[in-house]
């Protein structure tokens, strides 16, 4: 480099600034302005760190770029680990990764690994105390080891632990501008390892190891009051200097002297890959920038334009850069300007009248047809000019007339619309007429046709035959031309009815591969095809027209695809003709947002590529996928309504306003770099977390519970083709795939507690995905209530109310099954209670009685209720509820029988509330009856009384059946000392059995039912019966 360095400074320096700049590239400048996030305009220095992040010093802070985003880095008082100063002078990345930036206040060293600055400056303690803080720089030896100079009669060298290492320097003190000076400026390590320093206008030979002067060089007689401001090894063991004087010097050490080269004031130099090509780029603080060629014999001045955005920007030129990628960085008063390398999608070439300024508006226009002829480029801006390039787009010939040719007369409507070449002659089509271009002469003729008319707007021409060619009007119809003779032959237009369904106005004309002809239009006929047969012209009818709607849909441009289908740019997006089968295959809207298309040519990879309102639009066939360009890609965005040609060597041409756009199809499947992917900061809530920016450093990120909406924050450092980066994101285990974003900022809402890992990788507009990634662990607590403890406590406790539950259901299944076996039993017993054998007895007993007296009627009468009962009770024993109805017929049958058996002894009385017969309740079958038998066999039968009645009533109270049985017998106590006389031994289970189905039955239903017996006696005290009370559930 600095053997180049020598060789190029010494031959270009002295050049005239007048020298041809013709060869030299045109660089298109970026800019980052504090209108994309910079601290300040006035940007004094650029650096790239080893991750491919761009750092910006300036007067006011610093800056870290990521193409996309802007981190800005300020002094704070409060903030020990804040940058030292504002005002920053010179930034240096290290081997380590580390950033060094000096500053106006003293040196901050920016740690990576932990996002913080470690300074040094006169207010630090030991050992990182200065004792100097302005105009400090910092160098780097090829051990690696940084140095700290300026500092008077000291050097300090930085150690391992961040801390400073004094070397005290023994030079002698000298005055300069009234300072005593001593000590090092900076210091330099040549080729040969020679150690160098500098210090105002004297120059050192150093010890490379105690690094004391071992000689020292005296240049004040020539500097005076200059001093030096950069030192480069030069060739011949000569060095190149620069100095506070504005002009280089050429500095020999054998002869001790210094050597002006110039009187141009530059004082940064570095060397500039672009196109694959090495140009040295110089600055000057006020001088301005200076591309020089690699022979050293031509230079060309950087210029700034106001019509031009994409010129260079300011008019104080600070410092000078090129990162990895090639791209070149100029620090200005006016913010950063940056080239992007010749590896992009595309690139920007503006269209300029020769000594006119890029863009400007007295004669830009968009790019409007273009036809390339070998080493040949012919090209035109629509009502200005046409020119024709060599294939790098240098002007060989400029025309603002075709006709008569001229350079300098503007005749708009001579000016260039589409080309066509035969023979010797290019055939160019104007407003005015068909103009015949000699190209071996570079002489013209204008052929205009036999009709008079007031312009025929020629535009597309198509070949008929070896010697006739078919040309487009807008609104004149279709002429025929004879590229022999010269003449106009035929007019066809729309009011010849033996032309058929030709329209007024013709958008395009295209000629097929089969020699087909199409026009389309926007009068209702948009497609319109010629049929040779009939020699007429036919309107296009797709057979799908009333899906589709191409009829009423206007169309401009015209191509046809390698499959022989026609491809139909429209008002409203694309069609897809297959003229074979007459039918529409596709439409493509790209829901709404392609707009209005104008023009549409293939690349060699088959793509598809198209203009209109809203952009240059590629749709990529293997991958079926649209991409769109417009000004967000770093497009002129004012119009992009010119032409879209491809290119002989595969480029795709596209016109803009005041310049063509050169895409480079070969691109979207080239992943020429792989950039990095950097995870940088994480917000949740007000609070911010920045991570480390080196690799191979694991980043994490904890949150407490409930903080589970938080936000990431992830830069693509790819900075020659930054507009075509795509942002992808993966948050395992919730995704899958990949999924893109617009920015590299991720929102992540009502995320779950529990582990979560983040990758962040790259991608190309086309789709392609970078291979590195970016990873990041993030944890969100869990609450109190989600804590594997709780959770544990909680499962065991459900576990333990479930075994509770089951236990307890099983309990109550035992239950209700030992209550339905109680029932089963007491059921059971309830029917042979009820089947008592001395009842039987007796009714048996009874009949034998009437058939012995001859008491055939009663006997039969009995007989037929005693046998209707048995069959009632049988029923009643297969049913758990009968009828109160049937329940109360029963019983009136074994009343009747028991006053058969005692000769009518006692009167019966039934009270039954009608609603209980009427509608449908039901009741435990025969639930009374022992208690009826109980106050006739207990009550009434012992009586000796004339007026025994036997009183059975009941009603419905809300929702129970309230039963009272009532006798006026000889009451309980008597009836008891009866059966102590009579029947000492018999023990009777049939009320106690009747009671244990009551309380079941009042279980079962859930009801407080009861059964209450009352004795009566009369007011001395003397019996007079009982009143038995049943209360059960009306069901």
């Amino acid at each position: 480099m600095g053997h180049r360095l020598a060789y190029i400074v010494s031959a270009v320096l002295l050049t005239s600034a007048g020298a041809t700049a013709q060869s030299f590239p045109d660089p298109q400048f970026n800019h980052i302005t504090t209108a994309d996030g910079l601290s300040s305009n006035s940007a004094t220095c650029v650096t790239e760190d080893k991750q491919g992040f761009i750092w910006i010093g300036t007067d006011n802070g610093l800056n870290r770029w990521d193409g996309y985003r802007m981190k800005q880095y300020f002094h704070r008082d409060e903030d020990s680990s804040s940058l030292v100063s504002n005002e920053t002078k010179s930034l240096h990345c290290d081997e380590k990764g580390r950033l060094w930036i000096t500053t106006s206040g003293g040196v901050s060293c920016f740690l990576p690994d932990r996002n913080i600055f470690v300074n040094y400056s006169v207010d630090q303690p030991n050992p990182r105390k200065l004792k100097n803080n302005n105009a400090v720089l910092v160098t780097e030896n090829h051990d690696s080891a940084i140095w700290i100079t300026s500092q008077k009669n000291v050097i300090y060298r930085v150690n391992e632990d961040m801390s400073l290492q004094e070397t005290v320097i023994r030079t002698a003190p000298f005055t300069f501008q009234n300072i005593i000076k001593e000590g090092y400026d900076y210091m330099m390590t040549d080729s040969k390892g020679n150690k160098w320093a500098y210090c105002a206008n004297r120059v050192y030979l150093l010890d490379p190891h105690t690094r004391q002067p071992i000689q020292t060089y005296d240049l004040s007689t020539q500097l005076g009051y200059s001093s030096f401001s950069s030192m480069i090894e030069g060739s011949g063991g000569c060095y190149w200097v620069g100095s506070s004087g504005k002009i280089p010097w050429k500095f020999d050490p054998r002869a001790g002297a210094l050597k002006p080269i110039s009187t141009l004031e530059l004082t940064n130099l570095l060397e500039w890959r672009y196109n694959d090509h090495s140009w040295m780029v110089a600055a000057g603080l006020y001088t301005g920038v200076y591309l020089f060629n690699s022979t050293g014999v031509s230079m060309k001045k950087l210029t700034g334009l106001p019509s031009d955005p994409f010129s260079l920007a300011g008019t104080a030129f600070f410092s000078l850069h090129t990162d990895k990628e090639h791209n070149l960085w100029i620090c200005t008063n006016e913010g950063v300007n940056y080239t992007q390398s010749a590896r992009n999608i595309f690139e920007i070439i503006p269209i300029t009248d020769p000594n006119t300024p890029n863009y400007d508006p007295r004669t830009t226009e968009i790019p409007y047809s273009y036809f390339e002829d070998g080493d040949d480029i012919w090209l035109s801006k629509r009502y200005k000019s046409t020119f024709l390039y060599d294939t790098n787009f240098h002007v060989k010939k400029f025309y603002t007339s075709l006709y008569p040719l001229s350079a300098t007369t503007n005749r708009w409507r001579l000016n260039a619309y589409y080309f066509f070449r035969r023979g010797a002659d290019l055939f160019i089509s104007t407003d005015s007429g068909l103009v015949a271009y000699d190209l071996a002469h570079s002489t013209s003729r204008l052929y205009l046709p036999r009709e008079k008319m007031k312009e025929p707007s020629f535009r597309t021409i198509v070949a008929l035959d070896s010697s006739q060619i078919l040309i487009r009007t807008v609104g004149e119809g279709l002429f025929v031309f004879n590229t022999v003779t010269k003449t106009f032959t035929r007019h066809i237009t729309s009011h010849d009815s033996a032309t058929g369904d030709l329209p007024s106005r013709l958008n395009y004309l295209l000629k097929t591969s089969r020699g087909d002809l199409f026009l389309s239009s926007d009068e209702g006929r948009s497609l319109i095809r010629y049929d040779s047969a009939k020699a007429r012209w036919r309107v296009v009818r797709p057979l799908n027209e009333d899906t589709f709607h191409l009829l009423s849909t206007p169309v401009f441009g015209m191509e046809e695809d390698p499959q022989g289908r026609i491809w139909l740019a429209s008002s409203n997006g694309l069609f897809i003709y297959h003229p074979e089968k007459n039918t529409i295959e596709q439409r493509f809207t790209n829901d709404g947002k392609m707009g209005l298309l104008f023009r549409i040519c293939f690349d060699n990879y088959g793509n598809a590529w198209m203009n209109g309102n809203s952009g240059i639009w590629c749709y990529l066939t293997a991958k079926n996928k649209w991409i769109h360009f417009n000004g967000q890609d770093g497009l002129p965005d004012k119009d992009f309504g010119g032409i879209i040609a491809r290119r002989a060597n595969g480029d795709i041409l596209a016109g803009l306003h005041g310049a063509i756009a050169v895409f480079h199809p070969s691109q979207l499947y080239t992943v020429n770099n792989d950039p990095p992917s950097v995870i940088t900061e994480a917000s949740a809530g007000d609070r911010s977390r920045l991570f480390p920016l080196l690799k191979g450093i694991d980043k994490k990120l904890d949150l407490p519970s409930g903080q589970n909406s938080f936000s990431i924050d992830f830069a693509v450092l790819n900075y020659h083709d930054a507009p075509s980066i795509r942002y992808l994101y993966k948050l395992e285990p919730l995704m899958k795939d990949f999924k893109s974003n617009s920015d590299g900022h991720i929102n992540f809402n009502g995320l779950m507690p529990g582990h979560y890992v983040l990758h962040v990788k790259g991608g190309t507009k086309a789709g392609d995905a970078y291979t590195k990634e970016d990873t990041m662990d993030i944890d969100i607590a869990p609450s109190w209530y989600q804590l594997w403890e709780f959770r544990l406590a909680v499962f065991l406790l459900l576990a333990a109310l479930i075994i509770y539950m089951v236990r307890r259901r099983i309990a109550s299944i035992r239950k209700e099954s030992a209550l339905r076996e109680k029932i089963i039993e007491t059921e059971m017993q309830a029917l042979r209670a009820q089947m008592d054998p001395h009842f039987i007895f007796n009714s048996l007993s009874s009949i034998e009685n009437f058939i012995m007296q001859n008491e055939k009627r009663l006997a039969s009468d009995y007989l037929n209720k005693f046998a209707r009962l048995i069959r009632m009770i049988l029923d009643s024993s297969r049913n758990e509820l009968v009828t109160l109805a049937k329940d109360m017929e029963a019983l009136q049958l074994y009343i009747d029988l028991e006053q058969i058996s005692c000769n009518n002894k006692f009167t019966y009385k039934a009270i039954i509330d009608p609603i209980l017969l009427n509608e449908d309740y039901h009741v435990p079958p025969l639930l009374i009856q022992p208690y009826v038998e109980n106050a006739i066999v207990h009550g009434l039968m012992p009586s000796r009384s004339d007026d025994l009645s036997l009183t059975v009533i009941a009603r419905l109270e809300s929702d129970h059946v309230r039963y009272i049985i009532e006798d006026n017998g000889v009451g309980r106590q008597q009836a008891q000392q009866y059966k102590q006389k009579n029947k000492p031994y018999h023990k009777s289970v049939g009320m106690k059995i009747t009671e244990e189905r009551i309380h079941i039955f009042n279980r079962q239903t859930g009801s407080n039912g009861s059964v209450v017996i009352t004795d009566l006696y009369d007011e001395k005290k003397k019996p007079l019966g009982t009143r038995v009370e049943i209360t059960i559930k009306a069901m």
